[in-house]
């Protein structure tokens, strides 16, 4: 189920943490997904902004009983009969079934992961406006809206809903419901003028236009809370994502090192040991009929043990990750090009001045993890898809933070490679830069060279 296309997420809303590959790819499942998510997150925003009303509607109902049951406060110009206050409880009961209604229809909305029709949004803040608005025509001739549940409460109940419009995640709502409040203000307000708190009052006061402006002010300062709780909740839904689609490639990675170790257990070392048990057999069978055994059998014998011990080394490093704490990632950067190099014949250097190294000591071990995964990737695209003959890890500190860099020699990496489906080291090195809140940059040419440069920033 995909969201309508208002509910996705905005253009300029977290551009700068989204990769290119993401914003040209909006049909991918993932973004897909995301958009559904943010969609409902919408709906939970709304049924928490309706919560909150609701409770609020419920608090004021407690008040008008109270009032109901002890009679106090009968003297005075404006006597508040039982009827009178009557009335007001059930307007406040009505206003608040009337969010609990719409808190309802939002739970059936998430229960079946539906989104909300934009023009939905609209006439729902037009209708909530509205019948606050038509209560302040409700028994308005036994007396004025200032007693009890009056005008001052109506105008309290107006910028609670321009308040909490923020919670809708969007600037147009807000904005909108700070209009409706103001106009709904000046009407209340004009009608009601000449018995305002009980006092007969000559024309219509200009106070009014200045607290009326202010109510449309504070649906301005609403959207503009509405736009940053927007952009927080699209950066939470992408580093949820990010992280659960990491897990997901970790999984699907160790499956796939569990294949590899086993296809080197078996064609590998189990051929080795294989070997060394006929050659043992041999010489067994030589000892039971009394003949000689040649030393250069037995030679053979220990040399086929000892690869077959390197070779269990081997598979053993490959089991052990790296200590990926504080100043071992230097350690664990320099490993990695040994082994490279080992194993492709590709010179590959690591380069860091000392004072780099000294500040990797207060590094958290769960940054170091990202980045040495990081740097890992970026190696073996190098090997894979560059045909580079050497390759260069820079680790050093500049004006924006810890800056680690892996450049090569190879061919290149055009626009339309990059954003192949298929490239999803590149993609899974661009979040996990996200998530660190790195900044990452990929720097290559068809003429030759690529450079993979991340940038952590550091107190």
């Amino acid at each position: 189920m995909s969201a309508s296309a208002p509910d996705r997420f905005p253009e300029g809303v977290g551009d700068a943490e989204r990769s290119p590959a993401a914003k040209t790819a909006m049909e991918t499942p993932v973004e897909e997904r995301l958009s559904t998510e943010f969609a409902l997150t919408l709906l939970r925003a709304e049924r928490m902004r309706a919560t909150l009303i609701a409770s609020f509607f419920a608090g004021l109902a407690l008040l008008l009983v109270v009032r109901l049951v002890l009679p106090f406060g009968q003297e005075g110009p404006v006597p508040l009969s039982p009827a009178f206050i009557g009335v007001r409880l059930a307007v406040v009961l009505a206003l608040m079934g009337l969010q609990l209604l719409v808190r309802h229809l939002l739970a059936r909305r998430l229960a079946t992961a539906t989104p909300l029709p934009e023009g939905a949004w609209y006439l729902l803040a037009v209708a909530e406006i509205g019948a606050l608005g038509a209560t302040s025509y409700v028994a308005r001739s036994s007396a004025p809206l200032s007693a009890a549940v009056g005008f001052e409460v109506q105008v309290t109940i107006l910028l609670l809903f321009v308040g909490l419009s923020a919670l809708r995640l969007r600037v147009g709502l807000s904005v909108l419901t700070g209009l409706l409040a103001a106009a709904i203000y000046l009407k209340v307000a004009w009608t009601l003028s000449p018995t305002t708190l009980g006092q007969p009052v000559d024309g219509f006061p200009e106070g009014h236009y200045w607290v009326a402006a202010l109510v449309a002010a504070s649906g301005g300062i609403a959207g503009a809370l509405a736009w940053q709780l927007r952009r927080q909740g699209v950066r939470l839904i992408q580093s949820l994502a990010d992280r659960e689609l990491l897990e997901r490639q970790a999984a699907h990675a160790a499956d796939a090192e569990r294949h590899r170790i086993g296809r080197d257990l078996h064609d590998d070392l189990g051929s080795r040991l294989t070997g060394i048990a006929m050659l043992c057999r041999g010489l067994v069978h030589r000892a039971q009929k009394g003949r000689p055994i040649e030393v250069d059998r037995l030679a053979e014998v220990a040399t086929e043990v000892e690869a077959s011990v390197e070779q269990a080394r081997r598979l053993a490093r490959g089991l052990s990750p790296p200590d990926l704490t504080g100043g071992h990632l230097l350690p664990a950067l320099q490993g990695l090009a040994d082994r490279t190099e080992a194993a492709t014949g590709l010179p590959t250097a690591v380069q860091a001045p000392e004072p780099t190294a000294a500040r990797l000591s207060a590094m958290a071990p769960d940054l170091t993890e990202h980045l040495y995964r990081i740097a890992q990737e970026a190696v073996a695209n190098a090997v894979k898809h560059a045909a580079a003959t050497e390759i260069t890890l820079t680790l050093d500190m500049t004006e924006h933070g810890l800056r680690l860099a892996v450049s090569d020699n190879g061919r290149g990496c055009t626009e339309a490679e990059r954003q192949r489906p298929e490239r999803l080291g590149l993609h899974t090195m661009r979040r996990r830069a996200r998530l660190i809140g790195a900044a990452f940059r990929l720097e290559s040419s068809p003429a030759g060279g690529t450079r993979v440069e991340c940038v952590v920033p550091m107190d």
